[in-house]
């Protein structure tokens, strides 16, 4: 950009320029590669404020781009006018002047132009003002990214980022990838998000570990949420008047300056050149348009797609960043690098890179490199190619002294604490045992949108493994068979088997929770909200304390939050599940009588998007539930209103509907990844090792 300025006689005054970046520093997982200008371009690249700094910062002089610019124009004949524009109207006979009014609104001026230019971005009203003139503009779609100013001080900047803009891809389901660029006493960051980026996302990249490591938790001078633009806009152009910069067309996830550059050239010399009606535009304009910035954004968002899918894949990142990183001549490592840098930088067009990866050379070097790592990988199934190792050191068993933390206080959570406690007993050695649980399961006051179903042989498995007896005393109802319903047949099945128990879950987990309790085991009544994890062990971050554990237990179950913040920072991917909704109704104690000992289950082919529903018999109520991918309360209601539902439910049925509550929750189906790792275990549905629809979840997690 600064060349291309510089060809149209612009130049940027070094009192302009903040910082001369002399590269970008790509990181991916926990490999990072060094691009420098020095192999890429002659010159290095200038970083500015587009504005005059972040809000409250004060300089000795002014510092904006922008204003650079417009002071430029405004040297050489342009007329600027500090009034904000509110109407356009295009004139019905087209040899006629279109109009703007500007000023303000309760007093609005008139002018007439031959053309208007529209270079207002997208983060402003007229872009409906110019969808309301009716020739068919539609604004280009945009997403929303996060940015934020954070004052460091000039040596902490150059301390832990030099001169050199960092780009990280991590591990999230939220973050496409973002940037902290050093400008002085600042850095600039910028957040991309695989959808609207929010506070909430910013948040979570700042809590990445190598981002701690780098950026003290300070407040962010100032932060914003600009708008970009992810596809062109339509008909940017009519009789005398056109669109350019973002409100027309931009490059895909780059070089919005450019871009605007660009536009701005092209309609100037359309308007000069050719004319300014419409078919000018068409035929000049955006013709140079759609080849330039348009056309080659398909190629662009494929890159970039190609780009998420390695990111994510630990064997094939690994493989395109140590060839990468190779030295010497060699031409496949600095293609690679090449792609990598015109990628961030936007220097040549997308269309030009796709063609540098397509290299037949260049292919074959990565085929061969990532068949290297993966003979290197199945010599030692172990290793995991990411950021932590599963196991890429030997650590021993439990000894004095050591500290357990296990994150989540259900069934899996207490029942490890349990026999971590009986075991270390027994081997005399003194453990410090520690549960994080949020909830107070002494209160009963939470719903858990578990059945509550206890099955064998879970009784014999309390009393053999966990030295403690099975919790009769909280039993509502005795199971003794099964009615299952398809659409045309009915199945019973009985007296081939123990009975199962129903109780309310909440009840359960107490138990088990209390009896952790009464073992010794320390419970911390609080959320953890992150981890760092080393080769001398694992920080945990809570709510309440921070304390330094030698292994982590996940009994988180299926929380989104925990399973993100392990995700991010080990190879462990949450399971797979199906979601749950459930409700309870009280028939009285005649109509529970009636209903009896069997839970009733459905297989209902007509509700497409439920897997199965259930009803079961609890003490004084029954318990209602349907699961599948894709279900809510209203599908509830259907199922409810099933004739084979409703023939097992009782007669006064309709008194009870207008009053009943719903539940939603979610149960696994498959196991999930990275269970086990270097300092950490997944048990329980975090685990996702169980048996789904076998009533089987409570089981499992014992």
């Amino acid at each position: 950009m600064d060349q291309k300025l510089k060809e149209e006689g612009i130049f940027l005054p070094e009192k302009r320029i903040i910082n001369r970046v002399e590269g970008y520093c790509l990181h991916v997982d926990s490999e990072s590669l060094l691009l420098s200008s020095e192999e890429n371009e002659k010159n290095t690249i200038a970083t500015v404020f587009r504005g005059n700094g972040p809000r409250y910062s004060v300089f000795p002089e002014i510092i904006s781009f922008d204003d650079f610019l417009l002071s430029w124009a405004q040297d050489r004949g342009a007329e600027v006018v500090s009034q904000p524009v509110w109407e356009i109207k295009l004139p019905e006979d087209k040899s006629k002047p279109i109009s703007l009014y500007y000023g303000k609104k309760e007093n609005l001026q008139k002018f007439d132009a031959d053309l208007i230019v529209g270079a207002f971005g997208v983060n402003t009203h007229l872009m409906k003002e110019i969808q309301n003139l009716g020739y068919g503009y539609k604004p280009p779609q945009t997403i929303n990214t996060y940015q934020a100013e954070i004052k460091l001080g000039k040596e902490e900047v150059f301390k832990h980022f030099g001169n050199t803009i960092h780009v990280y891809m991590p591990k999230s389901k939220a973050i496409r990838y973002a940037t902290i660029i050093p400008k002085g006493d600042y850095i600039t960051i910028t957040l991309i998000g695989k959808k609207n980026a929010t506070k909430d996302i910013f948040q979570e990249f700042l809590n990445l570990e190598e981002i701690r490591n780098r950026i003290p938790p300070l407040k962010p001078h100032c932060f914003c949420s600009p708008r970009i633009v992810v596809s062109p806009s339509k008909n940017s152009f009519t009789h005398r008047l056109v669109m350019i910069g973002d409100a027309s067309f931009s490059r895909h996830y780059k070089n919005g300056i450019e871009s605007a550059f660009i536009t701005a050239q092209l309609a100037a010399e359309t308007a000069f050149c050719t004319g300014i009606d419409a078919s000018s535009f068409s035929s000049s304009y955006y013709k140079q348009a759609k080849k330039l910035i348009i056309h080659d954004n398909y190629y662009g968002r494929f890159l970039f797609l190609i780009n998420d899918i390695i990111s994510s894949i630990p064997l094939l990142t690994q493989s395109h960043l140590s060839l990468a990183k190779k030295k010497g001549n060699k031409d496949s490592p600095k293609k690679i690098r090449s792609i990598l840098w015109n990628m961030f930088t936007g220097n040549i067009p997308y269309r030009d890179i796709f063609k540098i990866l397509l290299d037949f050379k260049l292919q074959i070097s990565l085929l061969l490199n990532t068949f290297k790592l993966l003979f290197k990988k199945l010599k030692n199934p172990i290793t995991y190619f990411g950021k932590r190792s599963s196991a890429s050191t030997t650590l021993a068993p439990l000894k004095n002294n050591n500290v357990i933390v296990i994150i989540g206080g259900g069934p899996a959570g207490s029942s490890c604490a349990i026999k971590l406690k009986k075991l270390a007993l027994q081997k005399g050695i003194n453990t410090r045992i520690i549960v994080y649980e949020g909830k107070r399961f002494e209160k009963k006051s939470y719903y858990n949108q578990c059945l509550g179903v206890l099955s064998p042989p879970l009784d014999k498995i309390m009393e053999g493994e966990l030295g403690i007896p099975f919790p009769w005393e909280i039993i509502q109802k005795k199971i003794n068979g099964y009615f299952v319903h398809s659409d045309n047949n009915v199945i019973k099945l009985s007296g081939e088997h123990d009975p199962s128990y129903a109780c309310r879950r909440v009840e359960f987990d107490n138990y088990l929770f209390q009896k952790a309790k009464e073992m010794g085991v320390e419970i911390i009544p609080a959320r953890v909200i992150d981890l760092d994890f080393s080769s001398a062990g694992v920080m945990v971050y809570s709510e309440s304390n921070n304390i330094k554990a030698d292994v982590v237990v996940g009994a988180f179950g299926l929380d989104d939050g925990m399973a993100k913040i392990f995700e991010r920072i080990t190879p462990y991917r949450q399971p797979k599940f199906l979601s749950s909704v459930v409700t309870k109704m009280h028939p009285g104690e005649k109509a529970m009588a009636e209903f009896g000992d069997y839970l009733y289950a459905f297989l209902p082919s007509s509700l497409p998007h439920v897997e199965f529903g259930a009803i079961t018999p609890k003490g004084n109520h029954l318990s209602l539930n349907i699961a599948g991918k894709k279900v809510d309360a209203d599908m509830l209601d259907k199922f409810i209103n099933l004739p084979s539902v409703r023939k097992a439910l009782p007669d006064n049925l309709d008194n009870f509907l207008p009053q009943l509550y719903y539940f939603k929750g979610k149960f696994p189906t498959l196991p999930a990844k990275g269970v086990i790792g270097e300092r950490y275990v997944m048990v329980g549905d975090a685990a996702g090792l169980n048996r789904p629809f076998k009533g089987k979840g409570i089981n499992s997690a014992v």
